[in-house]
């Protein structure tokens, strides 16, 4: 595990292109990021949140902040909360129970096809997974709605910037040339 304490006191890119986590001296100049799309991002205990859109259908849209988690091998994990406010009951699932479902435990969740999925570009038809877990890091009463996890992350090349000195924090991403069916 490699985390965040050190990582963002400075700018960190992450680039999935050339496989690579940097820490930057300084800042990139502009014309640096112009391949770039510059995302909301906040960071709080260590952690990243960005903002995004997830549409599983007409009837079922979820906005607000995901958690970056580049320990997911998944593209995004709805929080229980967050799947408990959605109404699913229509929608094909499959469920699955592990025993080693991330650093708490066990795990219990679905997973569907959902619609779209937006940061700076639009990513449709994915699979995600919604979790049933009552504790733990995809529980309820998080400040997040759910994770993104790295099979949507490598779609993109990093730069985080922490909010140091005069600074407001932000991500930009910068979509790889690959396509992948997700």
């Amino acid at each position: 595990l490699l985390g965040n304490t050190h990582l963002l006191n400075t700018p960190l890119e992450i680039n999935f292109s050339e496989s690579y986590i940097k820490q930057l001296k300084e800042p990139l100049s502009a014309d640096s990021l112009d391949r770039y799309h510059k995302l909301e991002a906040r960071f709080k205990d260590n952690r990243i949140d960005v903002k995004a859109n997830l549409q599983i259908d007409s009837a079922n849209t979820v906005e607000g902040w995901f958690r970056m988690d580049l320990g997911s091998g998944s593209t995004i994990t709805l929080s229980n909360e967050t799947t408990s406010a959605l109404n699913l009951a229509g929608i094909r699932k499959a469920y699955f129970e592990t025993q080693a479902g991330g650093i708490g435990g066990s795990s219990e969740e679905f997973e569907l096809r959902a619609e779209k999925f937006g940061m700076v570009d639009t990513l449709e038809n994915l699979v995600i997974d919604c979790s049933l877990n009552k504790k733990g890091a995809l529980s309820s009463g998080r400040p997040y709605v759910g994770i993104i996890g790295n099979e949507i992350w490598s779609l993109y090349d990093i730069i985080f910037r922490h909010a140091y000195g005069r600074y407001r924090p932000y991500g930009h991403l910068r979509r790889l040339d690959y396509q992948r069916t997700l």
